[in-house]
């Protein structure tokens, strides 16, 4: 049988799609991605093999980002109809006709953001499926409120084909309702073996490890360089204050953190370390609040401290601080106005207020252990949905049937 999946080229998209993919894999599917230019090294490193959709338009998309960056209230807007729901399908939308008309797959699976996939899919009366990136009631406002202005150009029934289909989340149903009808929860499936451990060096005996991270597109945001900055100066105050704590900050692959200036001698930066890695490590998590992300953390029954930025972050950082699983730090001024590089005073008052902030927080979360606690709670309840196998394992019985039809 063949699996067909299609994703945007951000990390953060097609990272849902992989445990499938694997799944897939495993049970002797041929898998193949169909993603932008951007995101074959990744998929091929993961073991994966890759069939290129066109790169959005790179002019239309820095008028995109350069409106974001004027305005960053439009981002919801701009993003989601005109970058994902207009410019990404249109970019995608050849390249998946093509590949579900050659290719033959029995069964197409998507992010939530890649719209040109279930098009594809359902002009070539091929079953298909989504893959949560974060909450459901977000992802249903994005397709109804955004790109829905535009998807009809595409398919005029574009948005009943992708809500009527099968809409798989890994989260439960109390922390993220669902109206898509044919909702699926699942767990990823446990890994077979452990996490290769961080070296001694990073996490010495006695210390406490703390992972930092703000997501794979951060770096290309208005938000770069002055959010890491922020971390930056939390964890010297850090450094002084609370000496065994020690920092892994992932900057993503492309933001070289020799660029951020000077780096505080308890953070170890890393452009890229798996995040099972760093979780099965690490005691908290200081993060942006992106669904992989935060939630992977509660998975690991992780606290967390949030500096949302854009996108779903404010959303899911809301969620787990008010569950008491961690702390969010209120970021509503710099999501509307940006954040500077402190070349003015009352710049860095501001920010050096922000860093000290983080650091209590971070602080807060460490020291009282119900913050862990309500994290391993929160993630047992994501541990109790069906293993991923099993969905896998449907969808596999129905495109076999189909491919013997």
């Amino acid at each position: 049988m063949r699996i067909l999946f299609g994703s945007t080229s951000l990390a953060g998209h097609y990272g849902p799609l992989l445990p499938f993919a694997r799944s897939f894999a495993a049970r002797g599917c041929e898998v193949l991605f169909l993603v932008p230019p951007e995101a074959r090294s990744a998929l091929e490193g993961a073991g994966f093999a890759v069939r290129e959709a066109a790169t959005p338009d790179p002019v239309e998309h820095q008028r995109i980002k350069d409106a974001v960056a004027a305005d960053p209230t439009a981002a919801a807007l701009l993003m989601n109809r005109d970058y994902f729901g207009r410019l990404c399908t249109e970019a995608i939308l050849p390249a998946a006709l093509e590949a579900c008309a050659a290719w033959k797959p029995d069964l197409v699976v998507h992010e939530p953001c890649d719209y040109a996939s279930p098009i594809a899919a359902h002009r070539a009366g091929i079953p298909h499926m989504q893959v949560a990136i974060g909450l459901a009631r977000l992802e249903w406002g994005s397709l109804h409120d955004y790109a829905a202005q535009v998807l009809p150009a595409y398919e005029p029934d574009a948005v009943r084909i992708i809500v009527e289909a099968p809409y798989a989340t890994r989260l439960p149903e109390s922390l993220d309702p669902s109206d898509y009808p044919q909702t699926i929860r699942y767990q990823e499936d446990a890994e077979t073996s452990p996490a290769e451990p961080l070296g001694a060096d990073l996490a010495p005996e006695g210390s406490t490890l703390v992972y930092a991270t703000l997501g794979s597109v951060t770096p290309s945001t208005e938000f770069s360089p002055g959010a890491y900055r922020v971390l930056l100066d939390a964890f010297a105050l850090l450094q002084r204050s609370r000496p065994e704590i020690r920092v892994l900050l992932t900057t993503g692959r492309d933001l070289d953190p020799a660029t951020l200036g000077a780096i505080p001698g308890n953070v170890r930066p890393e452009r890229w370390v798996p995040q099972e890695r760093a979780f099965a490590a690490a005691r908290a998590v200081v993060s942006h609040g992106g669904s992989g992300t935060a939630y992977g953390a509660l998975s690991a029954g992780l606290p967390g401290v949030f500096l949302p930025l854009f996108s779903d972050q404010p959303h899911n950082a809301r969620l787990i601080a008010a569950g008491g699983a961690g702390i969010q730090i209120e970021t509503a001024d710099i999501r509307e106005h940006g954040i500077p590089l402190a070349a003015e005073p009352a710049d860095r008052a501001r920010l050096a207020a922000l860093a000290a902030e983080l650091a209590g927080a971070l602080t807060a979360v460490l020291d009282d252990p119900s913050y862990a606690a309500r994290a391993r709670d929160l993630g047992a309840g994501l541990s109790a949905l069906p293993a991923l196998e099993t969905v896998v394992g449907v969808w596999s019985a129905k495109a076999a049937l189909r491919s013997n039809i």
